[in-house]
């Protein structure tokens, strides 16, 4: 076999790749390697591009990638990168998961808000290409988009996710043109406001009333006031992690002390959970179709609803009318903090206290 020299390199452009000598006595000795990206842990990926027995036309074929690269972003739609991200978001995601290497409470980087933003305020970027893609693009749907700060702000974050990803496949864009976005001041916070009693009943009067509540979310609310859970943690409850019969769920976000903790079911909604309960869809609470109800859609549905009613609420008051109601009716704070998913900081009561599941369930049914 012929023995191939490592001949004089020829200097090359940063993040243009390289060509590595494996050593003579090779029939291919010269690996051609894709400029290097990193992956959601910052570990380093540079694709092997392929071997050559000739430098030079190693050095031919990174060019020809390079070229590849620039005439791939000039076709590339917008919406093509979207799938492209999606998909890849998605394996990596399943990846992890089955290797266990996923986080207890690892939220999935592809998830509701980044669908929700793609597929509503940035319908008019689907059909353009990258290559003609430009901030005031990006800026016009943040300026005219009439949802808040948190909308505007996955906006921007989408945009940078997949002009991240354009990057790591290889494809040439201007980070700069999501860097310098404005997506405006953070929407003014409001104290959370308790459901007051005549609240609640009127709720619990309007639950079949298909005027004041055509899409059927009264029901969620009401199990939101007598459960305290996030509203997050409510949609993504799973109807697996449901115990009917001992009135207990397994669910929760957020916090170690919130994830999968027991979250105890009161006698006033647990019709109501058995209405929704089937083992056929995956999640409790779902649309007509079976899909689960996305938390930017379920907010347009509360707002509606408070509306018809002539209330003024939002979904985390919720929370904050359980917790103030656990407080008021006497409730031991292990107790309510356990039922929150509230942090324990006592030793004692965190690690020597057990509490009961009936003990919680005992509890919760003391609110009215």
């Amino acid at each position: 076999m012929k023995k191939i020299k490592n001949p004089k390199r020829l200097k090359m452009p940063n993040k243009f790749g390289s060509i590595s000598f494996l050593g003579e006595g090779r029939r291919r000795p010269f690996m051609m390697r894709a400029p290097a990206t990193y992956d959601d842990d910052a570990k380093e990926i540079r694709p092997i591009l392929g071997y050559s027995d000739d430098y030079y036309e190693a050095y031919e074929t990174l060019l020809k990638y390079h070229k590849k690269s620039q005439e791939k972003e000039g076709t590339l739609r917008f919406s093509d990168l979207f799938t492209l991200w999606s998909e890849y978001k998605k394996k990596r995601f399943n990846d992890l998961k089955e290797k266990g290497k996923l986080k207890k409470n690892q939220r999935v980087a592809y998830a509701a808000n980044y669908d929700s933003v793609y597929n509503n305020q940035c319908k008019p970027l689907h059909n353009k290409l990258l290559s003609d893609l430009c901030s005031a693009d990006f800026q016009n749907i943040i300026d005219n988009c009439d949802k808040g700060y948190t909308t505007r702000k996955y906006i921007k974050l989408l945009g940078g996710q997949l002009f991240e990803h354009a990057n790591y496949l290889g494809i040439k864009l201007d980070k700069e043109i999501i860097d310098r976005l404005e997506v405006g001041d953070t929407d003014k916070s409001t104290k959370h406001k308790i459901f007051t009693d005549d609240e609640i009943d009127l709720l619990w009067k309007n639950l079949e009333n298909k005027q004041i509540d055509p899409h059927g979310i009264i029901d969620i609310v009401l199990i939101n006031l007598y459960t305290g859970m996030r509203p997050t943690e409510l949609l993504e409850m799973k109807t697996s992690n449901i115990d009917l019969k001992h009135q207990i769920m397994i669910g929760g976000i957020k916090t170690n002390a919130g994830i999968d903790r027991e979250i105890p079911i009161h006698n006033k909604i647990l019709p109501l959970i058995e209405n929704r309960y089937n083992l056929k869809n995956e999640y409790l609470i779902t649309k007509e179709n079976s899909k689960p109800i996305l938390y930017r859609h379920y907010l347009d549905l509360f707002k509606d609803v408070m509306q018809n009613l002539n209330l003024d609420h939002t979904p985390y008051d919720c929370r904050s009318t359980t917790a103030t109601k656990l407080y008021n009716a006497g409730i031991d704070s292990l107790i309510y903090k356990l039922i929150l998913g509230h942090d324990v900081s006592d030793i004692t009561e965190k690690h020597y206290i057990k509490i009961t599941s009936e003990q919680k369930v005992e509890a919760i049914n003391k609110l009215k």
